[in-house]
């Protein structure tokens, strides 16, 4: 995904919303079926990759810094059951893109926490429109 067309995405909707975003919500998913030992790297199973894996990093990586500046916000990235149940001929892309945008979150999550000092790795849930 080309970061100018997110940038663009994002100034977007910071103008629509009132410059303010309270929640991201990243739940593109893509599949492939067939044979891992087959398909290999084709570019079909490079487009799952790039569909369930590096674009909800980068459209996390184009909203953190302005939720940081605004010191909330919430960034939800969609796996899978699958990502630990393999399945022949279905679950080699899809699961273990699904499993590697996990790590990538909980990586995130802590990358993101308020204090890393006090093992609080709650990250940005907390919201200026919420009670707590």
């Amino acid at each position: 995904m080309c970061r100018a067309r997110l940038r663009s995405w994002e100034a977007d909707a910071l103008k629509h919303f009132g410059y303010e975003i309270d929640v991201v919500i990243n739940n593109a998913g893509a599949s492939l079926i067939g044979a891992q030992s087959l398909i290999a790297d084709a570019s079909a199973a490079r487009t799952v990759y790039e569909v369930n894996f590096w674009t909800p990093l980068a459209l996390s990586a184009a909203v953190i810094p302005t939720m940081i500046a605004l010191g909330s916000g919430t960034v939800v990235n969609v796996t899978s059951t699958i990502q630990s149940v393999p399945l022949p001929l279905l679950g080699g892309y899809y699961g273990s893109s699904k499993s590697a945008l996990a790590q990538a979150t909980r990586a995130l999550r802590l990358e993101t926490s308020r204090d890393t000092n006090s093992g609080d790795r709650s990250g940005f849930r907390r919201h200026r429109h919420s009670a707590a």
